[in-house]
């Protein structure tokens, strides 16, 4: 009789030390949302498929995508970037300088073998300054072609604005000139940077016209890249102007950042711009993600602008934008625009044909970890990619089972554990009963 129960004791104990279950293999209702992928896809191919701003605003996050194929079972895949060409950039061999109290003339050469370029960096320790450029070309140093004449400029002792970059129209000169002229004044008490807005001059002063001394050039080729980024714009945003007189923009957003811009109303404005994030949209969760000076203003006749700050986020679901008022009205904001490098997927497909489900909504996984991800090529998977595969109409999913609240979960857990030690104490009280009496009985 004794052993029965110490038998059976044992093997209740046993049964509630080991898991309830072993972990299920996902299927397409542990998510909220589906969509399915159009196209012809060839079986044992390479597809990749771009994810829209739909696709990731609803996700949880990114490690939030599953992919089920023909068999109804997980498709390995890998989630990337769009990652840009670096640009070719040239260290400019300067062969002659000619520098005068108000000007300087520059002569530099691009190596033998180059690609076309279309921008120039001026490297200066100057600061307080305003200096026209007037850069030509030429393949014989005969004969010179202008290519551009344009404004550098530091005002950074009064305010965060500095420019020292050229744009260029696309050209391969081996060599180049520039003539460089410092901005003079036009009459007493005129200043360098002036601010236009219906007929009023306003200005910021550097002092005396002065030349600078440039120490080296970078010729780059920066290409046009604006057709790599997905966008999302709010219109009309909602703003808030907190006691310290700043500008507040919270947007729910919930796609990846690269970089976010203003259309700003006011023709001229200069202000600096805190970015934050948050997951959640608790006020102290949020984090700040970069800072940046958006500015309008003439300068010279020419319009400066900047109107976009790069910021990179992986997906907050949650924007805050607090711009620095100063003593300013606050700025009349009709629109922000969230861009980003595209998230595409790629996988191999089965070898057999059918429809793929793309699923996401969980909220509660980790990233995958497939095999697929340690033989990533991508050049090879651009290369062998077939094309016009994309996800189609997204929609719930009419069979989506919700994970268990996490209270509750917690709780049962708790409740569970509880009543182990109440088992395991009552168990070892027993026990000691047991052996009380048969010591006692000798």
């Amino acid at each position: 009789m004794r052993t029965s129960v110490q038998r059976s004791f044992l093997f209740i104990l046993l049964a509630l030390l080991m898991p309830v279950g072993r972990v299920a293999a996902l299927a397409p209702n542990d998510f909220r949302y589906q969509a399915p992928l159009t196209g012809a896809v060839t079986p044992t191919s390479v597809c990749m498929v771009a994810l829209p701003a739909e696709v990731l605003q609803r996700a949880a996050s990114l490690d939030d995508f599953r992919l089920f194929g023909p068999d109804h079972l997980e498709v390995p895949f890998v989630l990337h970037r769009a990652e840009v060409d670096q640009a070719e950039q040239y260290q400019l061999k300067i062969l002659a300088y000619d520098d005068k109290e108000s000007s300087a003339l520059l002569t530099v050469e691009l190596p033998a073998k180059h690609q076309p370029i279309n921008e120039l960096e001026l490297a200066t320790d100057a600061r307080d300054f305003r200096t026209t450029v007037t850069v030509t070309g030429s393949n014989d140093r005969r004969q010179w072609r202008q290519l551009a004449r344009e404004a550098i400029y530091d005002f950074s002792s009064q305010v965060d604005l500095r420019k020292t970059r050229i744009s260029l129209p696309s050209n391969d000169y081996r060599y180049l000139r520039l003539l460089l002229v410092a901005d003079k004044k036009q009459k007493p008490g005129a200043e360098a940077l002036q601010l236009s807005y219906k007929g009023v001059d306003l200005s910021v002063g550097t002092g005396q016209p002065k030349n600078i001394r440039i120490s080296g050039i970078v010729g780059r080729n920066t290409r046009v890249q604006a057709e790599l980024f997905d966008r999302l714009t709010i219109t009309a945003p909602p703003a808030t102007v907190d006691k310290g007189g700043n500008s507040v923009l919270t947007l729910a957003t919930g796609v990846p950042v690269d970089r976010i811009s203003l259309d700003v109303a006011d023709a001229y404005f200069h202000r600096r711009v805190t970015i934050l994030a948050s997951d959640t949209g608790e006020e102290v969760s949020y984090r700040q993600l970069c800072q940046g000076s958006l500015y309008r203003f003439l300068l010279g006749g020419s319009s400066e602008r900047r109107e976009a700050i790069d910021c990179r986020a992986e997906k907050p679901r949650f924007l805050r934008l607090v711009i620095d008022n100063g003593s300013n009205r606050p700025l009349v904001i009709r629109g922000v625009t969230i861009e980003w490098r595209p998230r595409t997927l790629s996988f191999v497909s089965a070898d057999v044909p059918g429809s793929y489900l793309l699923v996401f909504g969980s909220g509660t996984l980790a990233r995958p970890n497939y095999d697929l991800s340690r033989f990533d090529n991508r050049e090879a998977l651009r290369q062998s990619t077939i094309p016009n595969v994309t996800v189609g109409l997204v929609r719930e999913n009419p069979t989506f089972r919700p994970p268990p609240d996490k209270d509750r979960r917690a709780k049962t857990e708790k409740a569970l554990l509880i009543g182990i030690v109440s088992l395991l104490t009552a168990g070892m009280g027993y026990w000691l009963y047991r052996l009380m009496g048969k010591a006692g009985g000798r």
